[in-house]
């Protein structure tokens, strides 16, 4: 039975009575809804191409600063930038690569499109701005002829990036083959800067799907299977990448492309350069962290005060802490006063007894603070090789968090990236740190120390949050210095006034050598 009166309905089921208001809409107001709903679903936010996030000032700032970092200058992959007037050379480019992959393939290249437009309606879903249904921009033909456009258009890009990755990962080595086509090759090594940094831009994705697609359409195994590894290879070469020391043999890098395929290229590396280490914890903080947080630490981590939680568990192992879902419950420490976080050097940091060291890992999601049991303590962090194409990678690995984060208590590794960033900014208080942490080999690159500077300061400015595991850092620091103040004020002297303890333990050991030495004298006279 259904009563209403008004905009209050009652229903009463079995016996119960339930209430509930019921809010009129319009047409406009309720398919703007639908659209929101559909556009925005929860569910799937980790598998849309996003575009740069500018409401958080991220895409702004950087777009103004470094645009470069936010649009393509070399090549457009999917609708975003496709047809810009600068990227229209690479549209030959990209058709003759498609024509290298279906000869290599033994594969018609209709059969390869018909492929790649079975996944047409869902490849177009995962971009928000692109509803160019009636056709009107993909080369008319009603929606038939716009959906055959942009499914070749993906075509062509999907080709692209295989032959890329391909052509990439063959050029190491002391010879050549003839795989690939010779000028081809020559042609996209010789542009490799501009291409790396362009394919792992947020605006310029691919939906995996659309490879997975391709791939499925090669007749035989040995070229689908070369073309994965190559993948994997080429994933792999552009995380070791950002090492400064790069590895002599390239480890392919594997993962499970049936069951946990990624969204993108982008996606990919970023999942390479940010899984968990075997030694750390679920945090990713050494097992050191906690799930409980306040959420204005997420939100502003260099002025508010750590998360009383995080203190609690602070040099707790791995196997203390549960999984991620269902982790152990900890004890909750008392409130500690305010105390706030601010920039730092270097030089400061080791004042205290706390020595900047790479870590034994490339993860960017390995970074934590090891105690040591006296004095100095170590806080580790992953070396960084700073180019111009990894800088954008850097950031554009950031935008993708931070369009995929839900809630200031996200996992820790949701937020990888930005608690990275953030962390190389929180150590440069200027040029001088910059040269600090080259010469501790934390940092390495081109980039002049001003120019290095600038651009993580910049991007820690545009960063809307600073990351779980940041915070939690930031947490551990305060804490050590709360609980070692006597400790910490002793090593900060000596520092200090080494050189005046020196030059005073010599001229104490001088004054006793020659007092020695005259009672040997007057003995002896």
């Amino acid at each position: 039975m259904q009563v209403s009166s008004s905009s209050l309905t009652t229903l009463i089921i079995h016996g119960c009575t339930l209430h509930y208001l019921a809010i009129p809409m319009n047409k406009e107001v309720r398919d703007a809804v639908y659209k929101f709903e559909a556009d925005f679903e929860f569910s799937k936010m980790e598998t849309m191409i996003h575009r740069f996030p500018a409401g958080a000032g991220l895409g702004d700032g950087l777009r103004t600063r470094y645009p470069h970092m936010v649009a393509p200058r070399f090549v457009a992959i999917g609708p975003y930038h496709h047809g810009e007037k600068r990227l229209a050379k690479m549209e030959g480019v990209k058709s003759a690569a498609a024509y290298y992959v279906c000869l290599r393939a033994e594969l018609a290249p209709e059969m390869a499109r018909q492929a790649v437009l079975a996944v047409a309606d869902e490849a177009r879903g995962k971009y928000y701005d692109y509803e160019h249904d009636d056709g009107s921009s993909d080369g008319g033909g009603g929606e038939e002829g716009g959906k055959a456009c942009f499914a070749a258009m993906m075509f062509r890009d999907a080709c692209f990036l295989l032959l890329y990755m391909d052509a990439y990962t063959r050029s190491y080595g002391d010879t050549e083959d003839d795989v690939v086509n010779k000028s081809m090759r020559r042609f996209l090594f010789a542009n490799r800067e501009s291409i790396n940094s362009d394919i792992m831009l947020l605006e310029n994705q691919l939906p995996w799907l659309v490879v997975q697609a391709l791939l499925g359409a090669f007749p035989g195994d040995e070229v689908k299977t070369d073309m994965r590894r190559a993948v994997g290879t080429f994933v792999a070469a552009m995380g070791n990448s950002f090492r400064i020391s790069e590895p002599c043999k390239l480890v392919r890098y594997e993962w499970d492309d049936e069951r946990d395929p990624p969204a993108h290229l982008l996606a990919l590396l970023r999942r390479h350069k940010t899984e968990k280490p075997p030694e750390a914890g679920d945090d990713g903080t050494h097992g050191n962290g906690n799930g409980n947080h306040n959420a204005e630490t997420m939100r502003h981590p260099l002025i508010t005060p750590p998360p009383p939680a995080a203190t609690a568990a602070a040099g707790r192992r791995k196997d203390d802490d549960g999984d991620e879902e269902n982790p152990r419950p900890r004890p909750q420490a008392a409130a500690k006063a305010p105390v706030s976080v601010s920039a730092t050097s270097p030089a400061d940091l080791e004042q205290i007894g706390i020595k900047l060291t790479p870590s034994w890992t490339a993860s960017f999601s390995d970074m934590g603070l090891e105690k040591g049991r006296l004095f100095v303590s170590r806080l580790t962090l992953a070396p960084l090789s700073l180019s111009d194409a990894r800088a954008a990678c850097l950031v554009n690995m950031a935008a993708l968090e931070v369009c995929c984060a839900s809630r200031f208590g996200d996992r820790a590794g949701a937020a990888a990236v930005c608690s990275y960033l953030a962390l190389l900014a929180f150590l440069m208080a200027g040029p001088e740190d910059v040269r600090r942490l080259r010469a501790l080999g934390l940092l390495h690159g081109p980039r002049g120390d001003g120019d290095t500077l600038a651009f993580f300061s910049a991007a820690a400015e545009h960063l809307p949050s600073y990351g779980k595991r940041f915070a939690l850092l930031m947490a551990e620091v305060q804490e050590y210095k709360r609980t070692r103040r006597v400790r910490t004020a002793l090593y900060r002297w000596v520092h200090n006034h080494l050189a005046t303890v020196v030059k005073v333990v010599s001229i104490i050991a001088m004054l006793v050598g020659l007092y020695q030495g005259l009672i040997f004298l007057t003995r002896n006279s």
